[in-house]
């Protein structure tokens, strides 16, 4: 529908004056908010017209400066009760997860076993007795995961390490007996731990082998990454050199 007024023949001054008003108040309603504010604009104009058709007498001015004001008024009261705060509201940009470092022995991932007294049906007894009597617990298989499943460290490193996976299964066999509780008191770095004989965080982050079987077969091989990317892969351990992963 056309949103301008009709003018009737026989309308005078008064009744345009008071057409006027009736469609500034229309105009007033539908400017509440910022959509609506073009509508209400339209609606103002048409008034206007009117209005300038009434301008041939002293009324008709009258009412043309009393369109104007008005018409102003309706522009603020627009914009000052028509848009939400929340339209302006500050949305912080998405943030950027931070990665935490790999768990220690002290820190568990979920689902991860605590160490306990499981000695596997007596599989991991000598190991565990080489371990100072405050530790002496089974920190590398204690659900006896490795012992139910020989061929499990296999499928880990072939799938975390494909291309040098025959490399770490001669390393774990040369380092601990493929025991994921090996200790070595006498290390050169002080004590050796698990199936790969590294550290208790000595070296950064990876340099942990005091955790359970699967934490320290991922955390050898992001070490030995790191040694790659200095162009001295598989160095941490004295087995590469003797196999001649790594040269002296």
């Amino acid at each position: 529908m056309d949103e301008r007024q009709e003018e009737k023949p026989n309308e005078g001054p008064v009744s345009k004056s008071i057409n006027t008003f009736n469609n500034l108040g229309s105009a007033f309603r539908t400017a509440r908010d910022a959509q609506s504010l073009i509508k209400g604009t339209r609606a103002a104009a048409a008034s206007i017209r009117v209005a300038a058709a009434a301008a041939s007498t002293p009324v008709g001015w009258i009412v043309i400066v009393v369109v104007a004001v008005v018409i102003l008024l309706v522009f603020i009261i627009a914009f000052s009760q028509g848009t939400d705060e929340k339209d302006f509201a500050f949305i912080p940009p998405p943030t950027t997860p931070v990665a935490s470092p790999p768990p220690t022995s002290s820190s568990p991932t979920p689902g991860e076993q605590l160490p306990n007294s499981e000695t596997c049906d007596g599989i991991y007894t000598s190991d565990l007795k080489k371990l100072p009597e405050t530790l002496r617990r089974n920190f590398g298989d204690p659900s006896c995961t490795m012992r139910k499943n020989p061929t499990i460290l296999t499928n880990t490193l072939r799938q975390h390490d494909p291309k040098n996976a025959s490399k770490w299964i001669i390393i774990a066999s040369c380092e601990s007996d493929y025991s994921p509780n090996a200790y070595n008191p006498r290390s050169t770095s002080g004590t050796a731990w698990g199936l790969f004989q590294m550290g208790r965080g000595l070296n950064g982050i990876y340099d942990h082998g005091d955790v359970e079987w699967n934490l320290q077969t991922t955390n050898a091989i992001n070490y030995n990454n790191t040694l790659i990317n200095s162009n001295i892969g598989f160095e941490y351990w004295a087995c590469a050199f003797t196999y001649g992963f790594a040269v002296q």
